[in-house]
């Protein structure tokens, strides 16, 4: 218990502007089962009782930590005596006085050198709850289990990530210090405006807290009761086999040229950024030419000579890099290598859920392109409804054909469009590309249907807004397998529609995040997914 006592000092040393920190002139804590209570003396009776209180911020998108007084009533009072004369693990009473001091000038990353942990027998095994340092903004819960793997079918040890926990520092002064989780929701209460003296709009409750009591620390998290125990410090090393890490993103918001804590806002990297992506796992910012590649325990992995950088949506393990003038992958603890790993093949077996489906196309008459949509789905009688909807888009002596952009690998420039339609309380519409065909000269228009409500009868169908997107003067317009990127062409030169102004390349090999590419001059260099160019050096 000694060493978790030390575990505690250092756990509240320095507070950094990473931190959520709230101050609280107290001289009594008062731990109430899942309730806080801070109270102020004078002359050895009750001055003041403190609570501490969750509301939204103006722009309803974050929350704040406030400190509010409640009255000192008959109620609190009766309730305190009672903790005070018949306390135990869930409820009772501490003096400030009595909080261990802890030391100045201690790192963030050194606040949770140590591991906190509770450890259960359960049906001839062990469950292992334990939490750890996750960042600068959440501590991280890691259920472990001693049981039989699937695969290889002897008993080991497996982790599994649970989830972020938020936690807060309250500061009572002369260096003694609290840590407190609260429970945090998203909840539509957060849409209306808070007020600080309603009662109403706040919602928090604690589930756990760190005090660093002289007589012993005491930790808890929700019904866990932690202490320290170095034996299983190497749980913390086992990969877990549930990466949540694309859910943990969320956590984190690009605001004020910073990466910040959505929750309560507070700065996470020390970096001011342009622009930043954060996706499975990965957090890459962009300031000028200097692109930085984190994890989401905000360590700095980024490669030396790094020009930039993609998280790989379809793979949360890697970020695709250029770096020098080659193509390399990263993983979340900084490794680098040159080739993505050989997957084998997965067979997915499964239905199709869907209520219904519909049809695009557009065709010719003998004076006019028309749009004709055709709907066939279950209505909530299950009954199969059909309806169908036409409109002209232009005059048959614009183009000479039409086609989605999806199609034009397709010689068949009349093959229907056919996608899912789900028809719950709306039709969200869609918005498609086609290209147009005039004189052996193609152009770029976008097809954009609006939403609409299918039960009003009064409401005719979603308003069709066609916009020319490239005039027709290209000689082809393509979109490219595999990857988002639409390929235009024009007098031996090419592009990305998007990226590019106009045609410049003498080759383009289009990649989804980079792409190899070729001047006039035999210059060669690499084009990003965000349109910056890298020539070779």
């Amino acid at each position: 218990m000694k060493q978790l006592s030390i575990f505690i000092i250092f756990l509240f040393g320095q507070i950094g502007i990473s931190q959520t920190t709230v101050n609280v002139d107290a001289d009594d804590i008062v731990v109430a089962n899942d309730e806080l209570y801070f109270l102020k003396k004078n002359g050895g009776q009750i001055s003041s009782i403190t609570v501490i209180s969750l509301f939204a911020t103006d722009d309803f998108l974050g929350k704040e930590i406030k400190t509010q007084n409640v009255d000192v009533s008959e109620y609190y009072l009766d309730m305190f005596n009672t903790i005070s004369q018949n306390p135990n693990k869930y409820s009772f009473t501490i003096k400030v006085s009595d909080l261990e001091k802890q030391k100045k000038n201690i790192s963030i990353e050194e606040l949770f050198a140590e591991n906190l942990y509770e450890r259960t027998e359960h049906n001839g095994g062990s469950i292992v709850k334990g939490i750890t340092y996750y960042n600068q903004s959440f501590l991280k819960k890691t259920d472990c289990y001693f049981e039989t793997h699937p695969s290889k079918g002897k008993q080991e040890w497996r982790c599994a990530d649970d989830t972020l926990i938020p936690f807060v520092i309250v500061d009572l002064g002369k260096n003694r210090n609290i840590i407190i989780f609260p429970f945090i929701i998203n909840n539509f209460t957060y849409k209306k405006r808070a007020t600080f003296n309603d009662i109403r709009f706040s919602y928090i409750q604690y589930q756990g807290y760190i005090i660093p009591d002289k007589k012993g620390p005491k930790a808890k998290y929700q019904d866990t009761f932690l202490t320290k125990d170095a034996s299983l410090n190497f749980l913390q090393k086992i990969e877990s086999y549930e990466d949540k890490s694309h859910i943990w993103s969320s956590n984190f918001a690009f605001k004020d040229s910073y990466v910040k804590d959505a929750i309560f806002g507070q700065i996470l990297i020390e970096k001011k950024f342009d622009s930043v992506i954060s996706q499975n796992g990965f957090i890459v910012g962009r300031n000028n030419e200097e692109v930085n590649i984190y994890n989401l325990q905000l360590k700095n992995i980024t490669p030396k000579n790094l020009r930039s950088a993609f998280p790989i949506v379809n793979n949360s393990e890697y970020s695709m890099c250029l770096i020098d003038n080659q193509i390399k992958y990263v993983l979340k603890n900084g490794t680098i290598i040159n080739e993505l790993p050989k997957k084998e093949p997965v067979a997915i077996c499964g239905f199709n859920s869907s209520l219904g489906y519909s049809y695009l196309s557009v065709k010719k008459d003998s004076t006019d392109f028309n749009l004709h949509i055709n709907h066939k789905y279950l209505d909530f009688d299950e009954v199969w409804k059909e309806t169908n909807y036409s409109t002209n888009l232009f005059s048959g002596s614009a183009y000479q054909s039409v086609n989605f952009l999806d199609y034009t690998m397709l010689k068949n420039k009349q093959v229907p469009k056919e996608f899912t339609f789900q028809r719950y309380y709306e039709w969200y519409g869609f918005k498609e590309y086609i290209v147009v065909e005039r004189d052996n000269k193609f152009g770029l228009l976008s097809l954009i249907s609006k939403k609409t409500n299918p039960n009003d009868n009064s409401q005719v169908y979603p308003k069709i807004e066609l916009t020319e997107l490239l005039p027709a003067e290209f000689d082809t317009i393509q979109l490219v397998l595999r990857t988002p990127h639409i390929l235009f062409s024009k007098n031996g030169l090419q592009g990305l529609y998007g990226l590019n102004a106009s045609p410049q390349y003498k080759n383009l090999d289009v990649g989804e995040y980079f792409s190899r590419f070729q001047l006039p001059n035999g210059q060669e260099g690499w084009l990003d997914k965000l349109g910056n160019e890298f020539l070779d050096e």
